[in-house]
């Protein structure tokens, strides 16, 4: 089992995921600092934490002991292990640094321009050359596509905020900044995906990848009443829909749809994308997917005068690569 570590205003403990208690792990003397940022190599053997006191300190045992390290600079604003090459980031108000070698010696990457504060700063799961640094108000993303040697804004279409948060997904197609109060609002969580890939939202389904968008409406021949599909997504593969303007409840899922890639198999059976849909309710439900790749659109339709059709259907041949 893996192990779950957690940096508090006492030090660092860690637990096992599959259950026990809490240990504390250290840095003697912690206490007067707190952590406040932490990182760890996937088994917890190496650690790093950095405290409010401006001290950086080191485990390359799992907690049992400690060094202290010289910090890059001053107050870390974050910390981040590249548990893939064991390179290290941090940031501070005046820049982004790097450490190749366990923290003994730092580089800084990129001298913060003036104004910008950085705050966090993030590397692609699917690319290790690109990283992103967060900081605001009025520059907000920075990125880099060469491992920080070179830099650019990567914040168009973001309100003046702060940005002490991003994430990226392991496929590196969307960036997800959570940020906090700029000149003007604007608190909340940002998605930027390129074109031909879902982003996420109530309104729609993304699956496969981004590739497709799936959307859902609904009408009640009884009544008349129409509504709107709201996306409860489950994973890459499929995902469910509610009908809370019927049903009064959002979590309450009516339609299921799920999707295959099976372009990789030879025809007759491969060679396109397989789509499944299967209704939980009698409503007459319109089921649109959008191929974001191609711009191939197809609808589909449950029918209530047919026994075998009312609970959905199956189109394996609609969308090809």
């Amino acid at each position: 089992a893996g192990a779950v570590i957690a940096g508090t205003a006492s030090g660092v403990f860690i637990a096992l995921s599959n259950g026990g208690s809490w240990v504390f792990a250290g840095p003697p003397g912690i206490a007067a600092n707190g952590v406040y940022h932490l990182a760890a190599s996937p088994d917890a053997r190496v650690l790093f934490a950095s405290t409010s006191s401006q001290i950086l300190y080191r485990s390359l045992d799992g907690g049992a002991t400690w060094s202290v390290l010289a910090a890059p600079s001053g107050f870390l604003t974050d910390l981040k292990l590249d548990a893939s090459t064991e390179i290290l980031y941090a940031t501070a108000a005046d820049g982004i640094y790097r450490s190749v070698d366990a923290g003994a010696t730092w580089s800084r990457l990129f001298q913060a321009p003036n104004g910008v504060s950085f705050m966090v700063v993030a590397m692609d799961p699917s690319n290790r050359m690109v990283l992103y640094a967060g900081a605001g108000p009025f520059q907000r993303i920075f990125r880099s596509t060469d491992a920080g040697a070179s830099w650019s804004l990567f914040d168009t279409g973001l309100p003046n905020v702060f940005v002490p948060t991003i994430l990226v997904s392991p496929d590196g197609q969307r960036v997800y900044a959570g940020t906090s109060n700029g000149l003007i609002g604007g608190a909340g969580v940002y998605i930027y995906a390129p074109a031909g890939i879902c982003v996420p939202d109530l309104s729609h389904l993304c699956v496969l990848g981004g590739r497709f968008r799936a959307s859902l409406t609904a009408l009640d021949p009884r009544t008349g009443n129409t509504g709107t599909g709201q996306a409860i997504p489950q994973g890459d593969r499929f995902g469910m829909f509610s009908l809370p303007s019927f049903t009064g409840d959002p979590g309450f899922p009516e339609v299921i749809v799920k999707m295959a890639d099976v372009t990789g198999v030879p025809p007759p059976l491969g060679g396109s994308f397989w789509l499944f849909h299967t209704g939980l309710t009698d409503l007459q439900y319109t089921l649109t997917v959008v191929d974001l790749v191609t711009g191939a659109t197809r609808t589909y339709q449950n029918d209530r005068s047919d026994p075998s059709r009312l609970c959905g259907a199956a189109d394996t041949a609609a969308f090809k690569n």
